[in-house]
């Protein structure tokens, strides 16, 4: 999996997005292979779930900017790469003058 998906959460799409990109490998559904994924129960864990992937969906979009799911919102907007160094003050203030013209 890339490192730049630092908590679970489209990790595994990604994975098989760029297998399909670089190498033209295919996954395909298998009805009777089975996963089994231990979640937290209860309304705070179906919380916890989706604040995961509304934090690692942006990754997958920015890295694959074709995948999408149908109907969605952009999710890309204002989103930066995260291997990036914080920005200074400084830089902060010219993006903005930038973006404000």
């Amino acid at each position: 999996f890339d490192p730049i998906f630092s908590r679970p959460g489209f990790e595994d799409i990604e994975l098989c997005w760029r297998a399909r990109k670089e190498l033209g490998v295919f996954t395909r559904y298998c009805e009777k292979a089975r996963v089994f994924h231990e979640y937290d129960r209860g309304f705070v864990g179906l919380y916890r779930q989706f604040w995961k992937y509304g934090h690692t969906e942006p990754i997958m979009a920015w890295m694959h900017p074709q995948f999408t799911f149908q109907d969605s919102r952009p999710v890309t907007a204002d989103f930066c790469d995260p291997r990036q160094p914080e920005l200074s003050p400084e830089q902060k203030a010219a993006l903005e003058e930038i973006r404000a013209r």
